[in-house]
């Protein structure tokens, strides 16, 4: 977006990006583990999925891999903010922003749960991580779809009032 969309077509744009997916998608696939709840926590009783409980690394490195690239993707936003004139753009580009932040706000409160989880055992806690989490991730892409629609509705709406 700030240099062009003709340096998305460039090999050395998209081969880090698909080594990234494919990294994040095999370490998913090969490391994370079904486990199952139990009080002893060696008795496989089948109920209470859980999954990514296994290993703490796995868990934080399936975040870590996504908030890279999300926060390549914000820096690149604001450097094109800053380089914006039209103050409509300028304004739907904060709300990318802004979106952005509150993905990585929620990925951060997710590793901050599995870290507790993991040193602290905290018990029921454990569900309050999991809602400011998940709002932050619903909040993100809501503010990104308000961005994108920001002034859609005005525009088309001006020749209306002859």
């Amino acid at each position: 977006m700030f240099k062009g969309e003709h340096y998305l077509k460039k090999w050395y744009v998209n081969l880090p990006v698909i080594i990234a997916m494919i990294s994040n998608t095999l370490i998913g696939a090969v490391f994370d583990k079904v486990v199952y709840d139990s009080d002893d926590g060696i008795t496989d009783l089948g109920t209470g999925i859980k999954t990514t409980q296994d290993y703490l690394w796995v868990l934080i490195f399936l975040y870590l891999i996504p908030l890279l690239m999300i926060l390549l993707a914000n820096f690149y936003f604001m450097r094109t903010r800053r380089e914006v004139e039209d103050p409509l753009i300028k304004k739907r580009i904060l709300f990318f922003i802004l979106g952005f932040t509150f993905i990585i706000f929620g990925v951060l409160v997710f590793v901050l749960n599995s870290i507790v989880d993991e040193f602290w055992l905290i018990g029921s806690w454990e569900i309050v991580f999991w809602i400011f989490g998940t709002l932050f991730w619903v909040i993100g892409p809501i503010l990104q779809i308000i961005g994108f629609n920001l002034g859609k509705i005005s525009l088309s709406g001006e020749g209306t009032n002859s």
